[in-house]
């Protein structure tokens, strides 16, 4: 069985099924599949949250392999990705086209 833990080493769970996917066709496998057992899903990043909301004992999915920039659009201040890309990725990218992520004041 898989340990999970936040990168604070706050929260662990123990889920009965962790899966990293790198299709849509493979995606869609199991979740019909998770589907038809009427199992709860998490879908996670990259364990960055202080909190414990990522975390399940019974499936999660890390997106890590849709981690595509699909297209960045300068005019409309706009950028198409996959669930997976990382913010430090974007943080790379998004200066070479003039952009930035928006910071939100807390």
């Amino acid at each position: 069985m898989v340990e999970y833990w936040n990168c604070a080493k706050t929260f662990r769970c123990r889920p009965r099924l962790y899966v990293e996917p790198t299709s849509i066709d493979s995606l869609r496998t199991l979740l019909n599949e998770i589907n038809k057992r009427k199992s709860k899903v998490r879908v996670i990043g990259c364990a960055h949250s202080p909190s414990g909301l990522s975390m399940s004992n019974e499936v999660l999915i890390s997106m890590k392999h849709f981690n595509r920039i699909i297209e960045i659009d300068e005019k409309n201040l706009e950028i198409h990705c996959e669930s997976g890309v990382l913010l430090s990725r974007l943080n790379e990218i998004l200066p070479q086209h003039n952009l930035s992520l928006k910071l939100i004041r807390i």
